[in-house]
This record gives C-alpha cells, structure tokens and sequence, in this order.
C-alpha cells in the first residue's frame, strides 16, 4: 500500500488565504495606531515630533558645552589718586629788557600818545654846566641847570621865580625818593638818584612851546608806538613822532630800563635830528 505525505514545499491555499488575512489585520492595526497617537500629539510647528512620538526615538548623550566667557581671576580693584599740580604763568606785555652795560639813561620824555618815555644820552662834557629846562612863560619864572659829572647830571641848580636853591647827587640813596620836582602848565619834571647820577624824567601830556632845554628836544611833538620786533637779540621799537607842522618821523629805538620800567632808547644818530650840537645847552655856572 502506497501513503502519500503532503508535499511541504508547497503551500496549502487555505492556509495560504489565513496568512494573508492575519498580516492585512496586523497592518491595518498598526496604522490605526500611529494615526491615534498623531492625532493626539499635534506635530509642532518646525515639523518636529512631539515629546511624546520623541520618547520612542533613541536619545543621543547630551555634549558639554563650552563656555564662551571664560572664567578669568581679575586683580583686586584698586582706588588711585591724582594730584594735578596748577601752575599760573604771568605773562607781562612789557617786553624783557637787556641792562645797560656801562651806565644808567639820564634822559627821559614822554610825548602826548606815547605811554612809554623816549630816553637818550648826550655827549656832556665833564664838569660842564647845561640847561637841562627852562620856561620862558611870564607866568612863572623856571631854570634847572645841570653839572656833568663823571657819567651822569652830578648837580642841579634850580631857580624858581626869585629863589634858588642847588641839589647834589645822592648814589648811595636807594629810596627812590625825587630829589626834585615841580609842574609847569601842564609839563611835569622829576629827578631822581641812580647810582650813577641823577636821572630825570619830563611828562608833556600835551605840547608845551614855553619849555626850553635837553628835556624840550621833542616839545613840538606827538608819538604812536608802531611796533616792536627782535632784531639781533634785541627788542626794537618803531615809533612815529608828528610834529605841530605835520612832520611825520619814525624812530628806530631799542628797548632799555628807565626808573622801574622801560624806555625807549635813542641812539646819538638819531637825536643828531632834532639838535644841531650839544654846545648849544651849555651855560655859565
């Protein structure tokens, strides 16, 4: 007798027709699923999963972040201190002067205009007698008369209306104290010690015709101060003197000490305009 065995290499259509069945099921059952839980957790809004979709993915280890402000150790704040020194600097508008290396000025004049006096020396002759001012208005009678000492006026006569009266030099009197000094109309006249002589100082406020004499050579004038530069180490004044006629003149002068300021100086060419020679001033003792 002959047993036939199934054939396993071929499959059985009932079984065949189950397997299908049970896998279209599994499959429908897994979709209903995924589509419950969408359904539920709402994708977010860049298209990631929910939290809850996101708790079936495996999670990757958290990386150490580097911190991009470093951890620094800062020195221990301090408090300092500055002092700020001041330092105020006058600046004087006189300009520095240079002394003058072998005498004093004798001769000062300040014109209408001019704030700073004129100063100048003349060639005297030892022991001679000058007329330094005089005044020629009836209504006072004025002469000062000077003697020319070593290098400057030793001694001055003066002789006011009917009175005179004589002064000698004083070089060792430091007190600035006027040796002598009167107002004419509107001239002043000062004199004072130096340690050379006499030094004298004539103030014209305005032009005085009555006044004769070395302290009268620019009596007829008025000044400006034009300028003053450096030339050759020293400060030089440009001054513009006008005459009563209209005679404009301009002075070249150097800057020297007069009293307790300045002056400006006058070299012997210069005055030689104003003057035709000294023997002119001279007088009988």
């Amino acid at each position: 007798m002959v047993v036939t065995l199934p054939d396993q290499t071929k499959a059985n259509p009932s079984e065949v027709q189950t397997l299908e069945r049970r896998r279209k099921t599994a499959d429908i059952a897994g979709l209903s699923s995924i589509q419950n839980l969408r359904a539920a957790r709402p994708m977010s809004r860049r298209g990631m999963a929910s939290p809850a979709f996101n708790s079936f993915m495996p999670r990757a280890r958290p990386k150490a972040r580097r911190n991009p402000f470093p951890t620094t150790t800062r020195p221990p704040f301090t408090t300092r201190t500055t002092t700020l020194k001041t330092t105020t600097t006058t600046i004087s508008s006189r300009p520095i002067v240079r002394k003058l290396e072998k005498s004093q000025i004798p001769f000062g004049i300040t014109l209408p205009g001019l704030e700073t006096p004129l100063c100048f020396d003349l060639p005297m002759n030892q022991s001679k007698v000058y007329n330094l001012m005089s005044s020629s208005s009836p209504a006072k009678v004025f002469k000062m008369n000077g003697r020319s000492g070593h290098d400057m006026i030793d001694r001055i006569t003066v002789t006011e209306d009917v009175q005179t009266v004589s002064y000698d030099a004083q070089p060792t009197d430091a007190s600035k104290t006027p040796v002598f000094q009167t107002l004419l109309e509107t001239t002043s006249l000062v004199a004072r010690n130096t340690p050379l002589g006499l030094q004298f100082l004539a103030n014209f406020p305005a032009r005085n015709n009555d006044i004769n004499g070395i302290l009268a050579l620019f009596k007829d004038y008025s000044g400006t101060l034009v300028d003053i530069l450096i030339e050759s180490g020293e400060f030089v004044a440009y001054v513009n003197i006008e005459s009563s006629s209209g005679t404009l003149t301009v002075l070249k002068a150097t800057t020297k000490e007069f009293g307790d300021g300045i002056c400006y100086y006058l070299n012997s060419g210069t005055l030689q305009q104003f003057y035709t020679n000294i023997s002119q001033f001279e007088v009988t003792s």
